[in-house]
């Protein structure tokens, strides 16, 4: 795909905006609170969508694309565990962590368990974190090569750097002001990709209608038999990837999401507002590569 100088200007120009955004948010930060909580003032919309954001990576649109287009609905799945899990922190979760009253979630440890406990979960998280970014950025870069050409070491490099440039200076603040930034882009550009692919089928009425009449009903149901795709895609692969998502969002590493919350109410309007985004984002992600793979089954 041949890139223009135009989109070069834009790609650079939303790398320089967020670094800007840190930069700005740094004068906020007065204090640890503000640095780490955003001085509990963030609002429901604000730490949503940051919490929505936060809630997949790059692997979202490579890899589990790559299972919609295996498999069609099946890659789903994942994310309804995310929905589900979003919806018990609406429930009472995400009030009850918002009390928790410490800064970090480090601290929180250290209160229930000990400091000896904090010391080891410190020193545990600190290349697990480096290896889930390094997976990130990996899935990123290779994206960016397959798309537009460009080498997958200068586009971890460079996002490295910049992620690293704002989050570093603006704190909290500044990450929740980037991911709400995403957010308008990436909402919007999804639902037009997603609605040009219906409209190119017909329609919602008629992707079913189609699928039903070529006799891929089983391939496109979301849970399949043992037979097809290796048995990947099972009642039991799919209970597993839920039970495992929705103790990822209602465990202690959820925690922080809410410390920058005004208060309990604050925190469910903003979990509601995850499961919602949560919710569309699995059935509006996967409608392009499952009618991809439709494309050429047929």
């Amino acid at each position: 795909m041949e890139i223009s100088n135009i989109e070069y200007l834009v790609i650079v120009g939303y790398l320089l905006l967020i670094i800007i955004v840190g930069l700005v948010f740094k004068k906020f930060s007065a204090n640890t609170d503000d640095y780490f909580k955003g001085g509990c003032k963030g609002t429901w919309w604000l730490v949503g969508s940051s919490a929505f954001m936060s809630a997949f990576s790059a692997w979202t649109f490579t890899g589990a694309a790559g299972i919609a287009y295996e498999s069609g609905f099946s890659a789903m799945f994942i994310f309804f565990g995310n929905v589900l899990g979003f919806f018990v922190n609406y429930l009472f979760m995400g009030p009850w962590l918002r009390q928790m009253r410490v800064t970090t979630f480090p601290e929180a440890i250290a209160g229930r368990f000990g400091e000896k406990t904090r010391d080891f979960y410190a020193y545990y998280e600190v290349p697990i974190r480096i290896l889930y970014s390094a997976m990130a950025l990996y899935g990123l870069g290779i994206f960016c090569s397959a798309v537009f050409g460009y080498d997958i070491n200068y586009v971890i490099v460079v996002c490295g750097v910049v992620v690293l440039l704002y989050s570093a200076t603006g704190g909290r603040r500044a990450v929740m002001a980037t991911d709400f930034l995403q957010g308008l882009i990436l909402v919007p550009l999804t639902l037009i990709v997603a609605y040009l692919c219906l409209d190119a089928l017909g329609g919602i009425d008629n992707l079913f209608v189609t699928i039903e009449d070529k006799g891929l009903t089983e391939e496109y149901s979301m849970i399949n038999s043992a037979t097809l795709f290796g048995g990947a895609y099972t009642w039991g692969r799919a209970s597993a990837m839920m039970t495992k998502q929705f103790i990822v969002f209602n465990s202690m590493n959820a925690a922080p999401r809410y410390f920058s919350v005004k208060d309990g109410r604050e925190a469910k309007k903003a979990a509601l507002l995850c499961s919602v985004l949560m919710l569309l984002g699995s059935f509006i992600w996967f409608l392009p590569p499952s009618l991809l793979a439709f494309y050429t089954l047929t």
